[in-house]
């Protein structure tokens, strides 16, 4: 029973490594086919369609939902933009996922003015 379920944590974790470790290169084969916002809006309803059916007694406020929006459209959109104009989805990626450090470093920068 124990190796059943180390071995379902193995294969979700190869799942989710397989899945994040190709989006760039199929992200980048994507936008020679639709525009950055049109993919952002195919990843964002594909994900609505998993979201719900795994949260269904999930309650969101509208609020909270149009916050989630925006902010994840936004990225996904600013993401797609810099894979399609970009030649180094390494630094692409890098980049993307330092943004929060970056964010922090701005934000005390600004209250160091202030």
């Amino acid at each position: 029973m124990h190796t059943v379920i180390k071995l379902r944590g193995y294969l979700a974790m190869l799942g989710v490594l397989l899945a994040w470790g190709s989006s760039y290169s199929l992200t980048k084969i994507a936008l020679n086919y639709m525009s950055p916002f049109v993919l952002a809006m195919f990843r964002f309803l594909v994900g609505a369609l998993v979201l719900s059916l795994i949260g269904r007694d999930l309650l969101l406020s509208r609020k909270s939902f149009i916050n989630a929006l925006l902010n994840g459209a936004l990225f996904v959109a600013f993401l797609n933009l810099a894979i399609q104009y970009s030649t180094n989805l390494a630094l692409v990626s890098v980049l993307i996922y330092t943004q929060p450090l970056f964010v922090v470093i701005v934000n005390d920068c600004r209250h160091l003015q202030t």
